[in-house]
């Protein structure tokens, strides 16, 4: 809730000001969108690999790095196999 009154107050400042009673209104519609997705199949298993890597967020930014490279040289490379 008091995340909504700074968004509330900060919007007073922004040109989205007179949209502050359209933003409000469409917050349950937009918790329910972000729960929703949240299930999804797709984000489970995200959140799963998220917390497979757990260990290397946050300590070594290039080890993060490397597993996402590992992962798109590794996407790559059976795009390749189905093309031969």
């Amino acid at each position: 809730m008091r995340d909504m009154q700074t968004a509330y107050v900060n919007l007073t400042d922004t040109e989205l000001a007179d949209k502050k009673r359209e933003v409000f209104a469409n917050v349950a519609l937009a918790i329910k969108g972000m729960w929703n997705m949240a299930q999804s199949p797709t984000w489970v298993m995200a959140s799963r690999r998220i917390a497979r890597i757990q260990g290397l967020v946050g300590e070594d930014p290039e080890k993060v790095q490397c597993a996402c490279e590992h992962r798109r040289l590794g996407r790559e490379l059976r795009e390749v196999r189905h093309d031969v």
